[in-house]
């Protein structure tokens, strides 16, 4: 039993050595994952700004020429008022003139 003993110490060392070296080996393969999903994560991220950062671009070019489109269409609202204002005095104008030649030519045929 004497010799048996010492057997047993090296067989449960063994056994113990053997389950910390399985243990090691899954928390390895477990930090590999976790650090190919970071990277994975990392990469995504990264996409997804520099898509962010595009997005922003045009969405700011948008709103530019949205603004423009805008301005340009206000400034065609008053030049049209301008226009019809101008219209609208041109014939007043033409009526007075058309009533003035016409009250000039009842003048003629009167004699």
């Amino acid at each position: 039993f004497t010799k048996v003993k010492p057997l047993l110490n090296v067989t449960r060392t063994d056994e113990a050595l053997r389950e910390a070296l399985d243990l090691k080996k899954a928390n390895e393969e477990k930090l590999e994952k976790t650090e190919q999903a970071f990277v994975e994560m990392e990469k995504n991220f990264r996409q997804t700004s520099e898509e962010k950062s595009i997005l922003q671009e045009q969405l700011d070019r948008e709103r530019d020429a949205f603004q423009e489109a805008d301005d340009m269409r206000q400034r065609l609202q008053t030049r049209k008022q301008e226009l019809e204002e101008l219209l609208n005095d041109q014939m007043e104008r033409f009526d007075e003139e058309e009533e003035k030649v016409i009250n000039l030519t009842e003048e003629k045929k009167k004699p």
